[in-house]
């Protein structure tokens, strides 16, 4: 295999990684509106979530969570829109808006991780708008900067560029574990026991399964491929 080869499945990797971070983000982020139930409840969407389903790497949390959210899709795409998005919307606001849960932010569960957090920001030159509503420690905006890693990691396996690449990912994996594994999978626990719609007991359990096969996955590049790397090297590989 070439090293160009080498490059566009690392590329793909970080890039399929940081699509799953953006709409994690999202949907912690986004309030439901019309558009998002429609999506939510299409076909299209349906059979991506059977086809994860059948993967063998799909386990655990991911799983469970994959399939709680279907079984949401399922009873209740045959209600009206108006429904359904009036029941989303109400839960959605108990428990992200501060009311059934501590907020969905870092410094709401940890004592001043704030300003660690936007010294993360700032290294990469990473602001939140000042008309964001949500404070940066928010949990949709720490998914979303590792979406915004994800997808300089993948542009710098484009360019070739395996330092920056491995700089990028053992950032990550730092934010990772000073950050996200510090306090989401416990705030996903208290989301999952209070939700009352199967789709936010689904997103709980999807947001931790993903975070901790991340963790690991970010463990397997740190601790084994910076060795394997110098092989990809042009004047090391050897065509094949």
């Amino acid at each position: 295999m070439k090293v160009e080869d080498y490059l566009k499945v690392f590329s793909g990797l970080a890039n399929s990684r940081g699509r799953l971070y953006g709409l994690l983000s999202q949907l912690y982020v986004r309030p439901p509106d019309s558009e998002f139930l429609r999506e939510l409840f299409s076909q299209e969407f349906e059979e991506i979530i059977s086809g994860l389903l059948t993967q063998p790497t799909i386990t655990g949390e991911l799983n469970e969570g994959l399939g709680l959210i279907r079984k949401f899709i399922g009873e209740w795409r045959e209600r009206t829109l108006e429904e359904a998005l009036e029941a989303v919307t109400s839960e959605r606001n108990r428990l992200l808006g501060g009311r059934g849960l501590p907020p969905p932010c870092e410094s709401a569960h940890v004592s001043g991780e704030a300003a660690g957090v936007t010294l993360f920001y700032g290294r990469v030159g990473v602001k939140i708008p000042e008309s964001a509503e949500e404070p940066p420690d928010h949990l949709g905006f720490e998914l979303d900067f590792m979406r915004f890693l994800c997808g300089e990691e993948a542009a710098a396996w484009g360019e070739g560029n395996l330092e920056k690449a491995l700089s990028l990912i053992g950032m990550q994996d730092s934010f990772l574990k000073q950050h996200l594994k510090v306090w989401i999978p416990g705030f996903c626990d208290l989301m999952f026991e209070e939700a009352r719609l199967d789709l936010y007991r689904g997103l709980a359990k999807l947001t931790k399964g993903f975070l901790s096969q991340d963790e690991g996955l970010l463990n397997e590049f740190l601790s084994g491929m910076t060795e394997a790397f110098e092989e990809f090297k042009p004047e090391n590989m050897e065509e094949v």
